[in-house]
């Protein structure tokens, strides 16, 4: 009787079984993805804060200044150590 119940339950857990399959492979394509525009965001980020960083230092307002720092500290050279 047991084994009755269990094959009658077992195409839905076998598609259970599945849709966590799918689940899984989702989760995975999405976190490579998520690594690989990350990587290419820090990359990017190190090239254009430096060629934004004289645009920066031209002004007078000590806000842009701070934000050119900020830049630099936080995008930039997290993006040139990974190369």
């Amino acid at each position: 009787m047991l084994l009755e119940l269990f094959l009658s339950f077992l195409p839905f857990l076998s598609f259970l079984a599945f849709l966590a399959f799918l689940a899984f492979l989702s989760f995975l394509a999405f976190f490579s993805f998520l690594s690989t525009f990350a990587s290419a965001f820090l990359s990017f980020s190190f090239f254009a804060a430096f060629s934004f960083f004289p645009l920066f230092l031209l002004t007078d307002d000590s806000a842009f200044s701070c934000l050119a720092s900020v830049l630099l500290l936080f995008f930039a050279l997290p993006g040139f150590a990974r190369q």
